[in-house]
């Protein structure tokens, strides 16, 4: 599995991974959205610091909500 489709992966399992991927021709960036946390460096490597932080601060969801269907939430 490439770094891309393990994010892609951990984002349909776990709620609240809204994040913003840009490149301004010299970096690449992620910005993650609920913590507003930035990652700049390499294409290869802003993937791999998304998964890290994603799977490093979330949890099993609540059963309960209706509204989240996703196994895990991103804290």
């Amino acid at each position: 599995m490439t770094d891309l489709e393990h994010l892609e992966y951990i984002v349909k399992e776990t709620y609240n991974t809204e994040f913003r991927l840009s490149f301004d021709g010299k970096e690449w960036k992620i910005y993650i959205v609920k913590t507003k946390t930035l990652f700049i460096g390499k294409f290869e490597e802003v993937l791999k610091l998304a998964i890290e932080e994603f799977i490093s601060y979330r949890t099993i969801s609540d059963s309960n909500k209706k509204k989240n269907k996703k196994q895990f939430t991103y804290k």
